[in-house]
């Protein structure tokens, strides 16, 4: 592994950055984690670039689209990204970023294999909660915070999140026997459909949520 730093001959002038949460095992060869499919696609002849402070290395191709895992959970994933934004080896004043991963959705919205571009992300987590016990019985345990909406919610650029579905709504997404199977597990029209292309609002908290 080859870590970046300041007296590097040149910039690395990054043109998209890809960002994912996690892989299983090794960037390529076995079961796929987020990271896996892009790596395989984009950088299979590139160097791994550590960078201090980030989670793993950095990969970019010859022309200038980059990526690396950042880690799960939102502290993991915001302090590799910081460092790898100020590390003196990039050049990132014309790039654009693409954070992707696994995500569920109500069966009402959403269906296996859909590709929801963000509109919005909420943050869950900001807010505050009690054991069950200490309330009413039923009653909700988490109480979102008041006073923190320009940190939990925010609108993504509504022309860029509009060119995203222009350049993928003619996309065939993959499907599997496998998954038309599972999919008939949920009574909704909604998860029984084929996946498609759609936007909604993302919302992200370091604990998964389940639940019908």
């Amino acid at each position: 592994m080859a870590f970046a730093g300041a007296a590097s001959a040149e910039l690395i002038q990054v043109k998209v950055f890809i960002g994912s949460m996690f892989e299983i095992g090794d960037n390529t060869g076995d079961r796929a984690g987020e990271y896996q499919h892009w790596y395989e696609r984009y950088w299979q002849e590139a160097d791994a670039n550590g960078v201090p402070g980030a989670i793993a290395p950095v990969h970019c191709n010859d022309v200038g689209v980059c990526g690396s895992v950042l880690g799960m959970g939102k502290v993991n994933a915001s302090a590799s990204m910081q460092a790898v934004l100020l590390n003196p080896d990039y050049d990132f004043s014309q790039a654009y970023y693409l954070i992707t991963g696994v995500a569920g959705t109500p069966p009402s919205k959403g269906t296996v294999g859909d590709v929801v571009w963000g509109s919005w992300l909420i943050d869950y987590d900001l807010g505050h909660r009690w054991a069950p016990e200490e309330g009413e019985p039923g009653a909700p345990v988490f109480m979102p915070r008041k006073g923190y909406e320009d940190y939990h919610v925010h609108q993504l650029n509504p022309d860029l999140v509009a060119w995203g579905v222009q350049l993928s709504s003619g996309i065939d997404l993959m499907d599997s026997e496998e998954a038309r199977t599972y999919r008939m597990r949920y009574p909704d029209d909604a998860a029984q459909a084929a996946p498609s292309v759609k936007v909604g609002t993302h919302m992200t908290g370091d604990t998964f949520f389940h639940g019908p």
